[in-house]
């Protein structure tokens, strides 16, 4: 990354994937984003968000997420320690302002019912913010929404569907159509 940070020039690099199961925002980047990776277009995060970071590692990632970004994955579904879902809650909630021109959302999560074999609850953020009416993206061509929760032995992923593109669309209403058909 020090190359990068030395020789890339601002908004050098336009597409930005990082997958790790172990090594956090924080312990790549420091304390701030390199000036190359601040007009990212395609996004992929696919790594932990530890408990000693929170903080740091959402600021880092909420810096990736700009207002050039029109494709963003988020995969916490292989992660040894699971990010829970108010610190995704966090990640997501300024999106619609900071990534304008969003087209593309892939969300692959963790089960959100089962954590060391009991049962649990979604985080009431977490759902809120998919019912919010603010929680639009108006140039949404394509989501995917995976969850290792199984329905009847599938595992629940989609597509958007061409009626369900425009802006007063949330994530969860056309979940919830999707799921119920």
């Amino acid at each position: 990354m020090k190359n990068i940070e030395i020789h890339g020039s601002k908004g050098a690099i336009k597409s930005f994937a990082f997958s790790s199961t172990t090594i956090s925002l924080p312990e790549v980047f420091g304390g701030s984003i390199p000036p190359a990776l601040t007009e990212v277009n395609n996004l992929s995060l696919r790594c932990p968000f530890p408990l000693k970071n929170t903080r740091l590692s959402l600021s880092l990632a909420n810096s990736l997420c700009g207002p050039a970004l029109n494709s963003l994955e988020i995969d916490f579904t292989s992660m040894q320690i699971h990010p829970d879902y108010a610190t995704l809650t966090k990640l997501l909630k300024d999106m619609p302002v900071s990534s304008p021109k969003l087209e593309r959302l892939t969300l692959r999560l963790p089960n959100p019912y089962l954590r060391e074999g009991r049962r649990i609850s979604p985080c009431p953020r977490f759902q809120a913010l998919l019912d919010d009416q603010d929680f639009t993206f108006p140039l949404l061509k394509e989501v995917t929404y995976l969850t290792d929760l199984p329905r009847n032995g599938l595992l629940i992923e989609g597509i958007l569907p061409a009626t369900f593109r425009d802006s007063s669309t949330t994530l969860s209403r056309w979940n919830k159509q999707r799921l119920s058909r």
